[in-house]
């Protein structure tokens, strides 16, 4: 499982936010060391660096933000 934080709801163009990740098992537990990816539905709207996190509104629309890790991701 893979929880972001903090959720971000809106932004203005030319915003930065960085988002973070944090990636459990399946009994909760915090899983140590884990590679975390970020992905944009759309880059042309919101890019996000796909090691860091860091989030830029490049322009007015709605994407989708994700992180994966393994088989497990979230949006």
């Amino acid at each position: 499982m893979i929880g972001i934080s903090p959720p971000p709801e809106s932004m203005e163009v030319g915003d930065k936010l960085t988002l973070t990740a944090s990636t459990r098992d399946m009994a909760g537990m915090t899983l140590a060391g884990t590679t975390v990816s970020w992905h944009s539905s759309d880059e042309d709207i919101a890019t996000i660096d796909p090691s860091s996190g860091e989030v830029i509104a490049i322009r007015a629309g709605t994407v989708e933000l994700s992180a994966s890790a393994g088989r497990a991701r979230a949006s």
